[in-house]
């Protein structure tokens, strides 16, 4: 008298005639009436092959589109370190300050970079993690002096 699910498998990979892949979905399930009609279960298959390559392509270009701007942003960070160090004298206190805000805006690009492409590792499954001891003090008075290094609406604007 039982009927409703027996099985059932996501994304399972079925290799056909000439080695071609299909990704399905499989959902057995037991008929209440089958025994009347000498049938006991029902094997459905939901092919999702296009669904796994558009998630493949969705992938590949995340992690495309990441590592195209991690060049030129590379390339500023760079150039604005040596711009800086070479001519830390000859700023006054607010170019300093504008200074300090492109840097701090840069790296935060740059995580942001580095976000998307572990993104794209943990969809994968390539992903992993090396714990390391940190200094939770001052990574906290670091975070909540970088919220002070923002400008403020009344920075642009003097009335």
């Amino acid at each position: 008298g039982f009927e409703g699910v027996v099985f059932s498998r996501d994304g399972v990979k079925v290799v056909g005639f000439h080695d071609k892949a299909t990704f399905v979905n499989i959902i057995s399930a037991q008929i209440r009436e089958g025994e009347q009609v000498n049938l006991g279960c029902i094997i459905t298959l939901h092919d999702i092959s296009a669904e796994k390559l558009l998630e493949q392509m969705k992938l590949d270009f995340v992690s495309m589109a990441a590592h195209e701007l991690r060049t030129p942003l590379t390339s500023i960070r760079g150039y604005l370190s040596v711009f800086i160090e070479e001519n830390a004298q000859s700023f006054n206190d607010e170019q300093k300050k504008y200074l300090n805000r492109i840097s701090i805006s840069t790296e935060e690009l740059v995580s942001l970079v580095e976000s998307l492409l572990n993104v794209t590792k943990i969809e994968r499954g390539s992903f992993t993690v090396n714990p390391e001891p940190v200094d939770w003090l001052e990574l906290v008075q670091q975070s909540i002096s970088s919220f002070y290094s923002f400008p403020r609406k009344s920075d642009y604007y003097h009335t």
